[in-house]
């Protein structure tokens, strides 16, 4: 009797333990943010600031993919907020060309347009935004892109390809070609930013 007296309280103790350990919340036992990648500007004069290092299940997020081959590239970065109410917010730019090799610090860039001999490829930077009625929906609020303005201004200031880190600022001027909808997006800017290649 005392056995088994011992093995009911051992395995109730256990079941408690395991129960506080697995109700802790996940940020306690993850590291902290050691990233310096921030994406920010105003969007219509409402700051948007964005912090690298986090994960999807966080409220916000940078993402920063690469695709390239062997005549073109393309980066797509962007922050991502997720809001109270659980609407979506994403900003962020598309930068493609022939190489990575002949981006140019200090350069403005202002155009986007398909590469020459291709039809679905681009060079130069276009700037996005979107906002969608949640993270699972796709209804957008407005989704505008300054391709629809020929609006943007983007200037590289560090760029280590090795590393696969970037760095500027920009400007530009976005539209949703159905809904009608302008944004303007100021005092844009990239730090360090870090890709992966898809």
């Amino acid at each position: 009797m005392m056995k088994f007296s011992f093995y009911i309280r051992f395995s109730i103790i256990s079941l408690i333990l395991i129960a506080v350990v697995s109700c802790q919340e996940v940020l306690d036992i993850l590291p902290a943010n050691s990233s310096e990648e921030i994406i920010s500007a105003t969007i219509n004069d409402q700051v948007f600031e964005v912090e690298g290092g986090k994960s999807i299940l966080d409220s916000e997020f940078v993402i920063a993919e690469m695709v390239e081959d062997q005549d073109h590239f393309l980066l797509t970065v962007y922050g991502v907020q997720v809001a109270d109410t659980k609407e979506v917010t994403a900003m962020g730019f598309k930068l493609g060309g022939k190489s990575l090799a002949e981006l140019e610090i200090g350069k403005e860039y202002t155009s986007w347009q398909l590469l020459k001999n291709s039809e679905v490829n681009f060079e130069g930077v276009m700037g996005a935004v979107e906002k969608r009625t949640s993270p699972n929906s796709d209804d957008h609020i407005y989704k505008a892109s300054s391709n629809h303005t020929g609006e943007i201004s983007f200037i590289i200031h560090e760029l280590d390809i090795e590393n696969k880190s970037i760095s500027g600022v920009f400007n530009y001027k976005a539209k949703d070609k159905d809904k009608g909808t302008v944004l303007e997006v100021n005092n844009g800017k990239f730090e360090k930013i870090e890709w992966v290649d898809l």
